[in-house]
């Protein structure tokens, strides 16, 4: 078993997975449905899908399950400051399910992230959106069932040079180079594309919490965008207000990945995402997290709410410094949609990849999570080639 994990036996999971952050949202249209404690999670459910009005477009209602069908000798996988996380057994495959502690079931913030986080779950689909297996309640308290993920993006990072003898940060750097980084900013980027645009017609969802700790790796590989607990559902009306941006939650999330204008409490929209998406993908290729160089919290706040932004490294290729910077202005208008970063990277991935072959770089005798080819690539490209375009296509 591994040292992260520890047996429960006969555990009570509802005694996140996600520290430093805050429940709670401003109400919309589209968050109705989120509302109404003593309602059932499945009516709940039926309430927000009839507020989509894009019923033929959505996926399968996902499965209710008892408690009783669940193995009830459970692992401990984690904890934040409102939810666990425990692996046990459905159907003879292991899974994992989040409920929230007992001593915040009665928070009506906490009960609404995570009704939140099941229902947008259990709508949602997509190669990079990690989903709901199924829905329940114990006790009337919500759960949800989800995919065992293989790792956390933030475990398979390279640890921070004073952490570990320098060999030993040497060899994890090495299992980073920049088509691994890419790849895996590739797949972010098309999660977040997707939240943004695809999902729901007329309406963006904002994850408001995007960071290395809520992104994971299935086993096959694939990278996952996860916990939902903190994001809004936007509601687009085809006018040219649509994106102006909205008096919404300040301070939400973590501050080493936050846009200026959250760090701020000013008004902000999407693109604030598009501002964390730039600072996970500099992370990815830079082996060490943002503003490590500010040793004081005072600091760090400070350069954070005056947009300062890391350091670019002139190794990396000027494209990628470019799409980079782009992500960070402090004009929220200026930024790209993610639809336009999503080609820009695949493109960036494609050179790359080519050459760190033409290099005749060793691959590793078993690849990482998240690596990447150029076979793996093509392969990659004949799929999504073979996609059928639609609002729920890759």
């Amino acid at each position: 078993m591994p040292s992260h994990v520890r047996r429960v036996v006969n555990a009570d999971p509802s005694s996140a997975w996600r520290p430093e952050s805050k429940l709670g949202g401003p109400s919309s249209a589209g968050q109705r449905g989120f509302g109404g404690g003593s309602l059932r999670v499945r009516e709940e459910e039926t309430q927000l899908r009839s507020s989509l009005t894009v019923g033929s477009t959505l996926p399968a209602a996902a499965r209710t399950v008892d408690w009783t069908s669940l193995d009830l000798d459970m692992e401990f996988l984690g904890q934040g400051e409102f939810a666990t996380a425990h692996r046990t057994v459905l159907d003879g495959t292991h899974v994992a399910v989040k409920m929230l502690k007992k001593s915040k079931q009665e928070l009506p913030s906490a009960l609404q992230g995570i009704k939140r986080e099941i229902m947008l779950m259990s709508l949602m689909k997509h190669p990079n959106v990690l989903p709901a297996r199924a829905l329940g309640q114990y006790e009337g308290k919500p759960f949800i069932i989800i995919e065992l993920l293989a790792s956390v993006l933030h475990k398979e990072l390279p640890r921070d040079v004073d952490t570990v003898p320098f060999w030993v940060r040497w060899r994890e750097v090495k299992a980073w180079p920049l088509s691994r980084a890419l790849n895996c900013g590739v797949q972010l980027a098309r999660a977040l594309k997707y939240c943004h645009d695809d999902a729901f017609p007329g309406y963006r969802i904002l994850h408001r919490d995007v960071k290395p700790n809520n992104i994971g790796f299935l086993t096959n590989g694939d990278l996952v965008l996860f916990d939902f607990g903190l994001a809004s559902l936007w509601q687009l009306k085809g006018n040219s207000s649509d994106d102006a941006p909205h008096k919404l939650t300040g301070e939400t999330g973590s501050m080493r990945y936050m846009a200026p204008e959250v760090a701020n409490s000013q008004r902000y929209n999407h693109k604030a995402e598009v501002f964390s998406f730039a600072s996970v993908q500099w992370e990815l290729c830079a082996h060490k997290k943002p503003f490590l160089e500010y040793s004081a919290p005072e600091l760090f706040k400070a350069a954070v709410i005056k947009g300062v932004h890391p350091k670019l490294s002139p190794k990396w290729p000027a494209k990628l410094n470019a799409l980079l910077e782009g992500c960070w202005k402090l004009d929220q208008a200026a930024r790209p949609e993610l639809r336009d970063v999503v080609p820009r990277l695949e493109r960036l991935l494609s050179d790359t990849v080519a050459v760190e072959a033409a290099t005749k770089k060793k691959p590793p005798a078993k690849p990482p999570l998240g690596w990447i080819s150029e076979s793996m690539l093509a392969q990659r490209a004949a799929l999504l080639d073979d996609a059928v375009d639609g609002p729920l296509a890759a």
